[in-house]
């Protein structure tokens, strides 16, 4: 009677969706989360286009996600791959010369 009580219990437990997933489409999933596009997953796989369509498509279906778009917030939420982050912060976010950093002490009208 316990075993069965156990075997109700994980059949009622949350599953993540990834479970549903095959390797092969988490691998194109996590190639895609890191914003290869489907040539470059095609060619790092020695796969055809074709076959990363068919593969993207089927992960959408498997999911029940209807765009490419979500399908990455979904991987992003699941935490499978974060894109990578471009070391050169953007030009606007450069420092200017003239401005405190915070490092250095800043001169007060005030005499000491």
């Amino acid at each position: 009677m316990a075993a069965r009580l156990q075997e109700l219990e994980d059949e009622d437990a949350p599953r993540s969706r990834l479970a549903l997933l095959t390797e092969r489409e988490l691998i194109v999933l996590r190639q895609l989360s890191a914003g290869k596009t489907n040539r470059e997953i095609a060619d790092s796989l020695d796969l055809g286009l074709r076959s990363i369509e068919k593969c993207v498509s089927d992960l959408k279906r498997a999911l029940d996600i209807p765009t490419t778009n979500e399908l990455l917030i979904f991987a992003a939420n699941e935490g499978i791959v974060f894109p990578e982050i471009n070391a050169e912060p953007a030009e606007e976010e450069r420092e200017t010369p003239n401005e405190p950093t915070g490092s250095e002490p800043v001169a007060s009208d005030q005499p000491e």
